[in-house]
């Protein structure tokens, strides 16, 4: 008995991560499509977007408290959990408020959480391919989600103790310059592109935990940024390319 109840348990666990990436797998295939299959560009929007808290932990921990529910009152049956599966991919978003954001982004989620318990409700067959989602498919993603897709073609840059420069034909993805800052100094700093062709970029300071500095902006002739550091550590300025021709320069002081 003892046996049969743990293998019902790894079963129905077995189900929740299929649920999980099923519903990743296919939201990354639309991902690819929608970005011209820039993989740079997915592993961040998975990473903005918060795809694995979404399916892994709110998902799963979802779907245990409907599973409960159907439990405790089993009048609810097969279309009602689909409704509360519903009203669970929906209710997530609204915390941000009611707006034509929410709205979209609460639609996607609800469709996100019928994939889901689509997917649990098929791999509950014996079939091996429920192994490929449950186990083979996070751990795949995990690795992928650990590669830099960065392109960098005719990529030649200069580093000095206060300034940065490259000079580049093709960018697509991220640079980091690392800068080690005290407490109490003030970190200022100045960034220049150079859009030869019309790419997109961006740039932003970041500390240890990868959070956004941001900073007060000055004007005195050109773009440039200062943040009184609260904490002695390693931060980075970040540059990114979105397919970018040209050249970055970034120059920084401490005070």
């Amino acid at each position: 008995m003892d046996i049969l109840r743990g293998q019902r348990v790894v079963s129905y666990l077995l189900s929740k991560l299929s649920g999980a990436g099923i519903a990743t797998l296919l939201f990354i295939l639309f991902l690819f499509m929608n970005t011209g299959f820039d993989m740079y560009k997915i592993v961040e929007d998975v990473f903005q977007l918060k795809l694995l808290h979404f399916f892994y932990l709110y998902g799963i921990a979802s779907s245990f408290v409907i599973d409960l529910f159907a439990r405790l009152i089993p009048r609810i049956g097969k279309l009602g959990k689909v409704l509360l599966y519903i009203i669970a991919g929906f209710a997530i978003f609204m915390v941000h408020g009611f707006n034509a954001y929410t709205i979209i982004a609460g639609i996607v989620g609800a469709l996100s959480a019928l994939v889901f318990y689509g997917g649990t409700q098929w791999l509950k067959l014996k079939s091996p391919v429920k192994y490929a989602f449950s186990i083979a498919f996070p751990l795949l993603l995990v690795v992928v989600l650990n590669i830099d897709f960065t392109v960098k073609n005719g990529w030649s840059d200069k580093t000095t103790s206060t300034s940065f420069e490259a000079n580049f034909t093709y960018f697509n993805g991220k640079h980091e310059i690392p800068v080690v800052v005290r407490e109490g100094e003030k970190l200022s700093y100045a960034v220049e592109i150079t859009n030869v062709n019309g790419g997109g970029y961006g740039y932003s300071l970041i500390d240890d935990n990868g959070d956004n500095l941001g900073g007060r902006e000055n004007n005195n002739g050109r773009l440039k940024y200062s943040v009184t550091i609260k904490k002695t550590a390693e931060y980075r300025f970040v540059v990114k390319g979105d397919g970018l021709q040209g050249a970055i320069k970034v120059e920084w002081a401490l005070e």
